[in-house]
Parts: structure tokens; C-alpha cells; sequence
């Protein structure tokens, strides 16, 4: 009996440990995913944005030349989707267009915008999730676009998740837990029809 008790507490243990690895590779998988797609929205949002509100047709096409309106209702559009945009000058890399965001850019940050061929970086504080895109007309760097947002429903999932797994232990340790009395009280009667049959031989001899 013993020995089947030990049986049944591994058998609940590797249950317990199956369950927690599950959840906690599906949780990895569900941020990521709401991650990229985050950033997906958030890279779109940026091309889309300096596209509409940056006049490149103007004759002073190495300047930054930001249309107010154009900016006022674009920031506006963006602003009832949760996100954040501002516009930061190629000279003094400070925040020309918006109220949200860092006053300036670092030259480090500004470096790294510009570094690659698709001019963007992202960077990550806490759940808010922030892309800068470079621009550059005529070969000259016109300056940076910085939209940011929270990256939505995380919070939310890591509750949901973390009451699904709690969920799945206490389901999963009381059917094992079932199933171990329900064992356990079998080969209890077994083993005594067993002995009882043992002792009625012996006494037969």
C-alpha cells in the first residue's frame, strides 16, 4: 500500500509539473505574439504618420516641414487608439511636435535610428512599447517620428493566465488525488480477498 501511495504522488507530481511548463511555454508564446504585433502596428502607424504630415514637395526639402493642422488632427486620429506621437528635429534632436515622450533624443539613441536601412528603432519601458523612425529626403535626415503605446491586454492576459493554470493544478490534483483513493481502495480489497484466501488454503492443509 505504501508503495502505491508513493506511486500515486509521483504520478500527481510529474501531472503538477507538465502543467506548469504548459502554461508557462503558452504565456511566453501569447506575449510574444502580442509583442510583435504591437510593434507591427506601431512601425505602420510611424510610416503612415510622417508620410501625411511632413511636406517633402516643399522647395526646402531638407527641412522639416510639418504641416500643424495635418499634425493637430493626425495626433488626434491616433490619440483615441491609445498611442502617443511626437516629432523630433534632425538639428537639436529635441521634441518639436507632440507633448509625450522625451524632451530630446540622445545622440546614441539618434545614432542607432539612422544605423540601419530601415531606420527604426525600438525600445521598451515596463508594458509601453516605443518605435523611432528616421526619415531622410534628398539624402539629408529630416528628423524622428516617435510613436509609442501600451502593449495592449498583457496585464489582463498574465491575470487570465495565471487563474487558467491555477485552475488546471487544483482540476488536475483532485482527479489524481480521485484516482489514487479510488486505486488505492481497490487493491485494499484485493490484497484482503487475497490474504483471506491464504489463510483459508492454509487452514484447508
Amino acid at each position: 500500500m505504501k508503495i502505491m501511495h508513493q506511486q500515486m504522488l509521483a504520478f500527481l507530481a510529474i501531472l503538477m509539473t507538465m502543467i506548469v511548463i504548459v502554461g508557462f511555454l503558452f504565456a511566453q508564446f501569447m506575449f510574444h505574439s502580442v509583442y510583435e504585433q504591437t510593434y507591427s502596428n506601431l512601425n505602420n502607424y510611424a510610416t503612415t504618420f510622417f508620410s501625411l504630415v511632413v511636406d517633402t514637395d516643399d522647395d526646402s526639402g531638407s527641412k522639416l516641414n510639418v504641416d500643424p493642422n495635418v499634425f493637430k488632427t493626425a495626433k488626434k486620429v491616433m490619440s483615441d487608439q491609445g498611442v502617443e506621437v511626437s516629432i523630433y528635429d534632425n538639428k537639436t534632436h529635441k521634441r518639436v511636435y507632440g507633448s509625450t515622450g522625451p524632451k530630446k533624443i540622445s545622440e546614441t539613441l539618434w545614432q542607432e535610428t539612422f544605423s540601419g536601412d530601415s531606420r527604426i528603432k525600438r525600445t521598451q519601458s515596463g508594458e509601453r512599447l516605443s518605435v523611432y523612425r528616421g526619415w531622410m529626403y534628398g539624402g539629408e535626415k529630416l528628423g524622428v517620428v516617435r510613436v509609442s503605446r501600451q502593449i495592449v491586454g498583457r496585464s489582463a492576459q498574465s491575470t487570465m493566465l495565471l487563474e487558467e493554470m491555477v485552475a488546471a493544478m487544483v482540476i488536475g490534483g483532485t482527479l489524481a488525488m480521485s484516482l489514487a483513493a479510488v486505486i488505492s481502495w481497490r487493491w485494499s480489497h484485493v490484497i484482503t480477498d487475497m490474504q483471506q484466501a491464504t489463510e483459508q488454503m492454509a487452514l484447508k492443509v
